[in-house]
């Protein structure tokens, strides 16, 4: 299956942390048969977030590390 990051940062107000992502990330790697691909944070100009800093060009975003 495909596991977005989005999921997970854009699920709460609260930021998590890495231990809250090790946990998000295990109960679904548990629970689930067959290879996971899990696709890294796409924010961009089509996808905005409360915590990022206005940029001139939304669409430059932040692309997966």
């Amino acid at each position: 299956g495909l596991l977005r990051t989005e999921s997970l940062l854009f699920g709460s107000r609260i930021r998590k942390g890495q231990e809250d992502q090790e946990v998000f990330y295990s109960h679904i790697l548990e629970g689930t048969e067959g290879p996971v691909t899990i696709r890294l944070f796409d924010v961009g100009g089509d996808k905005t977030t409360t915590r990022a800093s206005k940029e001139d060009n939304p669409f430059l975003g932040w692309r997966g590390i």
